[in-house]
């Protein structure tokens, strides 16, 4: 068979006892014949029986041992069939056997045909009954060469009756058992259509017996098929309901006629159902009803729908008709024709032409041609003004449906109307809205673009065209991708308009180009339309956000950014070092880098050039910056390099490199001067913060080894540029350390009171590096404002000399080394013995040198004049005990 066909459990089951049923009777009735044959030779004294009673006794024991065990034994039960096909011609070969060895029987050699015509004919035409009459052929055919007695004509003649008796019989049995299993696969093909389709079906053999029923009535009464089969109706029914089911069968099986009904029946879950119920007679040869074949189809949801039709027309005002064609006049009308119209339904079935009739004079024309076209068309719709009975005038839509003949003659029309006066006085509503929105649309300050599914750009407003400069015939024929949206926007652009059919809104800032190549940045509100074709499209409206999206750029950059250096700031920095503070960043390597020295340049410059000095040394870190890198100013004088995927040896190298080009910065005016220290993270449980803090412990190490060498590069700056804004300090430094060497001596001081006094004298007036240099070479008097700031040097001094650990030992004397022994010097109004005695040496030695050199403000005058002027000045400006020794001494 080329296509299974399933049975049911119960069918498969049934099948096989049948089948086991037939084999047993053959393993019985095989083993009566040779018992009967057995009986009839052995009662017969001129008749010798051609089988032994031995052979005989084994051949019925085999064949009653096959018969008992098949009731046991499962591997039996299911190969019976096989084994009483091999065990019959297993005796055909036997009767061979005994017919041509022995010696040969005409009547036993016509048993033996006789015995293989009736088993081909009664078993089925399968394998192995082929393989049964093959065998027993092969076995004849040996045996009939045996057979002496016979002559070799007649082995072959009966030999070809015997083969020729096998092939015809076979081929019958095949022939038959295929015929046979067509119409078994016809019948369970039937039975499985049957068992698998909604509609019930089940025949009666009585008014009151089942026979069979199919799957559906089985689930319907809520039992299994074989439970319901010829058992009564009223056991699966109510009493009211089965003998509803019983007078209906009554009367099918009197009037032998066909009976259709619809009829609520209660199921098993005790639903009401309503079934469509046909009753067919099944007549016999005498026109008896011999049995009913009965089926139901469930059309509850049929009917309600039907129902909640009628109810929606009834409740919405929809009125349904049906008009002659011929004479015009209504057939029928539903109640809701009275309702819509007012006119009685009287008044339509009395008139002809009455539908007509009302229709308002202006548009009768317009209807009595769409008339013309009911013979082409299934289906016309039709609007028109029609008048009420009380004067009022409607508008009525309507669905007009031709009803034809056979003939295809025009014979009726079925129409639908309803009354759609609020849709025309909304549609002319909307009509005066679509202008206002088009003076709304091309007026409006907003860029509008309407565009359908695929951004092709259908509609724009003059906004648009003076915010892009494009004009409106140029977009209007093009799309948004070619005009408006950049390459690395495309994709999300693509996404957006999915998202906006699918009922998102959208609002988003995003840069756009306009026609002349420049680019703007538009803030963008989107949402989906209905277009007049009944797609979906877009509304998308822009406004130029340029300017405010320049400054949110603006405090952005400055909120990540350090304003001075331009480098990312502490902030940034942070954020960045979570985030890559992961596995696969490692190693991760830090440095820190600490300037030098830049409270002495602000203290000695000014803030401006302190500020400077950290441009400078942000712009030659960052030379040494990979793109992944990241360059932070991570307090005051204080930067940060991360550098992620960078070892601690590759970290080393890099910060061989930045002191290398700071070393070779640092005879620069401002000397760029800096300490470094680094350190790396190797291992997912390191904490990234404890490794910065392990590179700020190096650097801080670092920076207390180099401060004070960076300091004195400083201060030795500093004087050279104080050298170069007065043209003579240096020399001025050079001639009073020489005298405060020579007085210090008078003055018995200690060697280290004469270091200090030296240092003293070369760096007392170092404070002037912050005066501006036109005051320091101004010629004429200064002004109140310039005096003011020249009297500050002391203090810039102090601060100076105060930052420089070489130095700090001096801070105080240069402080006061414009104090005045009377108390009226500055910038503390010192007296006396409060001003430090190295103070009140330098200031003679200061003065004498003032007096008797050039300066830019004074001449020069003789030693003797400064002598006595100093003379004059002692116990007013300076300490007479000192002023009395100097003079001596220089006398």
């Amino acid at each position: 068979m080329n296509k299974e066909i399933r049975l049911t459990e119960a069918e498969k089951k049934e099948e096989k006892n049948k089948k086991l049923k037939f084999y047993r009777i053959i393993m019985l009735i095989v083993p009566y014949f040779y018992f009967v044959f057995g009986l009839f030779f052995y009662n017969s004294a001129n008749i010798d029986d051609p089988i032994s009673l031995m052979q005989r006794g084994i051949i019925i024991l085999i064949f009653l041992t096959v018969f008992l065990l098949s009731f046991f034994n499962e591997w039996i039960k299911t190969k019976i069939e096989e084994l009483s096909y091999i065990l019959i011609y297993a005796g055909i070969m036997h009767l061979a056997y005994i017919s041509y060895l022995n010696s040969f029987s005409y009547n036993l050699a016509a048993t033996l045909i006789a015995v293989l015509v009736i088993a081909n004919l009664f078993f089925a035409g399968k394998k192995i009954l082929l393989y049964c009459n093959l065998f027993s052929a092969v076995f004849i055919g040996i045996t009939l060469t045996m057979a002496q007695e016979l002559s070799p004509q007649y082995r072959l003649l009966y030999y070809f009756v015997y083969l020729s008796t096998a092939v015809f019989t076979y081929l019958i049995s095949y022939h038959k058992q295929k015929a046979k299993d067509e119409i078994d696969i016809i019948n369970n093909k039937q039975r499985k259509l049957l068992n698998n389709i909604d509609i019930q079906i089940w025949y009666l053999t009585d008014i009151d017996q089942y026979g069979e029923v199919n799957q559906a009535h089985a689930d319907f009464i809520g039992a299994k098929k074989e439970e319901v089969e010829n058992k009564k109706i009223s056991n699966f029914f109510s009493e009211t309901e089965a003998n509803n089911f019983i007078e209906n069968n009554k009367r099918v099986f009197a009037e032998k006629k066909k009976v259709k009904q619809e009829r609520w029946v209660r199921n098993h879950r005790g639903e009401e159902r309503l079934l469509s119920i046909s009753r067919i007679p099944k007549l016999n040869a005498k026109g008896e009803v011999e049995f009913l074949v009965c089926s139901a189809e469930d059309i509850t949801v049929e009917r309600q729908k039907d129902q909640k039709l009628k109810n929606i027309f009834q409740n919405f005002g929809i009125a349904y008709w049906s008009v002659d064609i011929k004479n015009e006049k209504l057939i029928e009308a539903s109640p809701s024709t009275e309702k819509l119209y007012g006119y009685p339904l009287e008044d339509w079935y009395n008139n002809s032409n009455f539908w007509f009739k009302i229709i308002h004079p202006e548009d009768k024309i317009k209807v009595e041609t769409s008339k013309e076209s009911y013979k082409e068309k299934s289906i016309a719709e039709e609007e028109y003004r029609v008048y009420k009975q009380n004067g009022e005038v409607i508008w009525t839509k309507n669905y007009i449906i031709p009803i034809k003949n056979n003939k295809n003659e025009l014979i009726r029309v079925d129409g639908l109307s309803y009354d759609i006066t609020e849709r025309k006085k909304q549609e002319k509503a909307l009509e005066q809205s679509e202008k206002r929105y088009r003076t709304i649309f091309e007026s409006a300050p907003i860029a509008i673009i309407i565009e359908d599914q695929k951004g092709n750009i259908l509609e724009v407003n003059e906004a648009i065209c003076e915010l892009t400069d494009y004009t409106k015939e140029e977009l209007e024929s093009s799309n948004i991708f070619d005009k408006f949206v950049l390459e690395e926007n495309r994709e999300i652009a693509q996404n957006n308009i999915q998202k906006i059919l699918n009922g998102e809104d959208l609002e988003f800032d995003i840069k756009t180009p306009t026609k002349n190549g420049d680019f703007l940045y538009t803030h963008l509100k989107e949402t989906s339309i209905i277009l007049p074709d009944g797609e979906k499209g877009i509304l998308s409206m822009q406004v130029d956000i340029t300017e405010r999206k320049m400054q949110e750029e603006k405090i952005e950059y400055l909120s990540y950014r350090d304003i001075l250096t331009g480098l990312y700031n502490r902030r940034f920095l942070e954020e960045e070092m979570k985030r890559l503070d992961t596995e696969r960043q490692l190693p991760i390597s830090i440095i820190m880098a600490d300037v030098n020295g830049l409270k002495l340049i602000n203290d000695s410059f000014g803030h401006k050039e302190g500020d400077q000095l950290l441009i400078e040394t942000a712009q030659l870190l960052n030379t040494f910056i990979r793109e992944e890198d990241i360059l932070a100013r991570y307090g005051g004088d204080e930067f940060l390099i991360l550098l992620p995927q960078t070892s601690k040896e590759a970290a080393e190298k890099v910060l061989k490199r930045i002191k290398a080009a700071f070393k070779a910065a640092e005879n620069e005016e401002l000397p760029l001067s800096i300490s470094l220290g680094a350190a790396t993270k190797n291992a997912p449980q390191q904490s990234l913060n404890q490794v910065l803090k392990n590179a700020d412990d190096r650097m801080y190490q670092n920076k207390l080894s180099e401060s004070r060498s960076s300091k004195s590069n400083v201060i030795e700056n500093i004087l050279n540029t104080l050298g170069t804004k007065t043209k003579e300090s240096k020399e001025h430094a050079l001639r009073m350390e020489k005298l405060a060497l020579q007085l210090g001596e008078e003055l018995n001081l200690s060697n280290s009171e004469l270091n200090r006094l030296a240092l003293l004298a070369k760096i007392h007036d170092i404070g002037k590096v912050t005066i501006p240099e036109e005051i320091l070479v101004k010629t004429d008097k200064l002004s109140g404002k310039e005096w003011k700031i020249m009297r500050e040097h002391p203090e810039k001094g102090y601060r100076i000399a105060s930052a420089s650990q070489e130095f700090s030992g001096v801070a105080e004397e240069i402080l006061a080394h414009h104090e005045r022994w009377d108390g009226n010097g500055y910038p503390r109004g010192l007296s006396e013995a409060e001003i430090p005695y190295l103070a009140r040496i330098i200031t003679i030695i200061d003065a004498y040198d003032v007096m008797t050199n050039e300066r830019p403000y004074s001449s020069a005058i003789s030693q003797a004049e400064a002598l006595n002027e100093i003379q004059s000045c002692s116990g007013t400006q300076f300490d007479p005990e000192i002023a009395a020794i100097f003079t001596n001494l220089m006398r």
